[in-house]
């Protein structure tokens, strides 16, 4: 059975430390699988439904829940934001010093550093460390100018451009996607028969339904003219009928 891994290989590293290893492709495979038996005729208001022969099993689910766990890990610093403190400090001090223009007191610089800091408080650290060699080397995804030190709101802004933090939070948006779909029960197939065959036998209901009432004009032929509006409706496809009939009337 496929295993959908938390990373594609052991690390010791911390969140604070490195950004999540990317899922293994077997695992990106198995969510597209799952994603695409989803029922989301209810709309996108509500929670899609899935089949419950054809929802995660117990494995995959117990899988996708701890890469979820392991993806939300590396947004954050943990739950003591103390070492990700530190870290953004000298990540940021040591960006400080790489401007001659900003020539202040060290007091003055950790004063300033503690602004930065603040301001990249709901950021992980790694995502800032990326943020802050990018303006180093120039090559930001924001537009600079490059002549003075990006001030506390260009670096948060630049940190949350990252594209590692656009796919870690399109990946968490597709696990929960499978993760939250309402699993339900088909109608069995003798009674599908049974619906079919009855909408088979009595397609002038439909017709009625669906369209006004017409009165013959002088010369019509009225049975002809049934005849051809209703045979069409013989042979009409009513599975998207069905796969909402599914879900309304047999819940998991």
């Amino acid at each position: 059975m496929t295993r959908l891994p938390t990373t594609t290989e052991p690390s010791t590293e911390t969140s604070i430390a490195s950004r999540p290893a990317a899922a293994a492709r077997a695992g990106n495979v198995m969510v597209a699988a799952y994603r695409n038996r989803l029922d989301r005729s209810g709309g996108y208001s509500v929670p899609p439904a899935i089949r419950a022969d054809q929802a995660p099993t117990e494995e995959h689910r117990a899988a996708m829940m701890a890469r979820l766990a392991a993806l939300h890990d590396h947004l954050t610093d943990g739950e003591d934001p103390r070492p990700g403190q530190v870290a953004k400090r000298e990540i940021v001090l040591a960006l400080l010093a790489a401007f001659p223009t900003f020539g202040v007191a060290a007091d003055g610089a950790r004063a300033t550093a503690n602004l930065y800091v603040r301001a990249l408080a709901d950021l992980p650290t790694w995502a800032v460390r990326e943020a802050a060699a990018r303006f180093l080397g120039g090559e930001t995804l924001l537009p600079w100018s490059g002549e003075r030190c990006p001030t506390p709101p260009q670096l948060a802004a630049e940190t949350r451009r990252s594209p590692a933090l656009t796919e870690i939070h399109s990946e968490i948006a597709a696990l929960k996607d499978v993760l939250g779909a309402v699993p339900y029960q088909p109608i069995p197939d003798a009674e599908r028969k049974r619906v079919l065959a009855d909408i088979a036998a009595s397609p002038s209901s439909l017709l009625t339904a669906s369209r006004p009432l017409r009165l013959a004009a002088p010369g019509d032929s009225v049975g002809s003219s049934s005849a051809e509006i209703v045979a069409p409706l013989r042979t009409i496809d009513v599975s998207h009928l069905m796969a909402r009939l599914d879900r309304k009337r047999v819940p998991a």
